[in-house]
């Protein structure tokens, strides 16, 4: 406050502090005070040199792929619009491109070269497939009519690859169905 009343002195004169009113200085302290907080914010929250460092998103490979028909019409995903994940009792497959359209394939028993149908035989394992448009999900195990196959032709630490059909319907509504035909991947497996 010393240190405003000198500044006002030394540049207006000692005949304008008269003029400044109490409710009017206290005003001035609040400023000058806010003043000082967002100058120190401003320094706090400043850039540093690790900001100007290049962001690296990861990318699967472009050998990698995930592709299918949907009642004849094409699937396509590249590189990061297709993912795998797998620890010693699961494989997941999932993939998202643009336009909202996506696929979902869990295998839920020790991956290998196999193929694994559905309706699932005595529940030997956990098959689960669905595709998904806009925020419409068709399920292989709706209706208790749909069939489906997952075939692993690859499955290394490192990648897996198969094919894989199926039909799928919505939850209460048995007449909509989707075919899945055609379906093939090829991917890069991330470890859990």
């Amino acid at each position: 406050m010393i240190v405003v009343t000198l500044v006002i002195m030394i540049v207006f004169g000692s005949e304008q502090l008269c003029l400044v009113q109490p409710k009017q200085l206290f005003i001035m302290k609040k400023a000058s005070s806010l003043f000082n907080i967002l100058i120190l914010l401003l320094f706090c929250v400043s850039c540093s040199k690790d900001d100007d460092a290049p962001i690296t998103i990861p990318t699967t490979p472009d050998d990698s792929f995930f592709e299918a028909k949907i009642n004849g019409v094409e699937y396509k995903a590249k590189g990061n619009q297709a993912v795998a994940f797998r620890d010693s009792n699961y494989l997941s497959i999932s993939s998202l491109i643009p336009d909202g359209r996506s696929f979902y394939l869990y295998l839920g028993t020790i991956p290998s070269t196999s193929t694994f149908s559905y309706p699932v035989p005595d529940f030997s394992y956990l098959l689960e497939m669905r595709y998904a448009e806009d925020s419409t999900v068709f399920f292989v195990n709706t209706c208790f009519s749909n069939t489906g196959e997952l075939k692993i032709t690859s499955i290394t630490e490192n990648e897996v690859s198969g094919t894989f059909f199926f039909t799928a319907k919505k939850s209460g509504d048995c007449l909509s169905a989707k075919n899945i035909t055609e379906g093939s991947f090829k991917l890069k497996i991330n470890q859990n």
